[in-house]
């Protein structure tokens, strides 16, 4: 990482590599992401509306949990950072992932820290180094 980002002249200060980001978030995390999306939850009945059910929190309930370990990374690991640059989730469709779950997904991140850059490409190569 630290090779890539001298690259691409990418000054940084530290760096530092976490690997728990599959571990379980803290019962306030999943408290705080409830509470985020107790205004979009549905029932199953209601197919054509584009809200949460509780079959879409279960089965996207690894992701969340990444999403939101991640987020208590950031605000544990980044605090006093100018700005924190975090790879946005890749969308996927609504057969899959509801909107207003992804969107809290982006929630979550977003406000893990004072200043977050969400950045999402389209797997075409945009920066180009010479070695």
């Amino acid at each position: 990482m630290a090779s890539l980002l001298s690259k691409f002249r990418i000054d940084y200060s530290a760096l530092k590599m976490v690997s728990d980001v599959n571990k379980k978030p803290r019962d306030t995390t999943l408290a705080y992401f409830d509470k985020l999306v107790a205004p979009f939850m549905t029932t199953d009945d209601n197919v054509d509306n584009m809200g949460i059910t509780e079959a879409d929190l279960l089965a996207a309930r690894d992701r969340t949990h990444r999403h939101l370990r991640l987020r208590e990374l950031i605000a544990q690991h980044s605090s006093g950072a100018r700005l924190v640059c975090v790879t946005q989730p890749m969308p996927r469709r609504r057969a899959v992932v509801p909107p207003a779950l992804y969107l809290a997904w982006l929630a979550a991140l977003a406000t893990a820290n004072e200043r977050v850059l969400l950045v999402r490409g389209n797997h075409a190569a945009v920066l180009t180094f010479y070695s």
